[in-house]
Formats: C-alpha cells, structure tokens, sequence
C-alpha cells in the first residue's frame, strides 16, 4: 500500500506540474516521439480498458458465453458502494 501511495503521490506531481499542452519527447532505437502532458495522463488512467476489451475479445474466441462484468459503472451496479 505505502508503494502506491508514492506512486500516486509521484504521478499526481507529475500530472500536475505544468500545462496539459506540455510537450515531451523520447527516443527510443533511433526514433523520437513525442508526447503531450495530458496525453500522458490520459493513457495511463485509460490504459487498463484497453486490457479488459482483450480479455472479453479473447474469452468470446474462446466460446466462452457469460462474460464478466467489464466497467466500472457495471462493477458499481452489480457491488453497490456501501452495500
């Protein structure tokens, strides 16, 4: 628990230390990229809908027919807070 505590502690620094329209850029094997501050931020609080999209897709190849619940809102409606 401490270490995400840190973690977020850093990413909320990070994410709060200038401008949304701030500019970075990596290179990375000969090639440079570049990203913005709140693209940042937004792929990194995105990111595990990507994964959840993988998992269901790969459970329907697999046949699989009851998928589990795959949002946020859906956990909340099936696990209410505070019930």
């Amino acid at each position: 628990r401490s270490t995400h505590e840190r973690a977020m502690d850093d990413f909320r620094a990070a994410a709060t230390a200038g401008s949304p329209a701030d500019v970075f850029s990596r290179e990375r094997k000969g090639t440079v990229t570049t990203y913005s501050r709140g693209g940042i931020v937004t792929h990194v609080v995105t990111h595990s809908m990507h994964h959840r999209a993988q998992c269901l897709n790969m459970l329907r190849q697999l046949g699989i027919e009851t998928q589990p619940e795959s949002s946020v809102f859906q956990w909340m409606i099936a696990h209410p807070p505070g019930a």
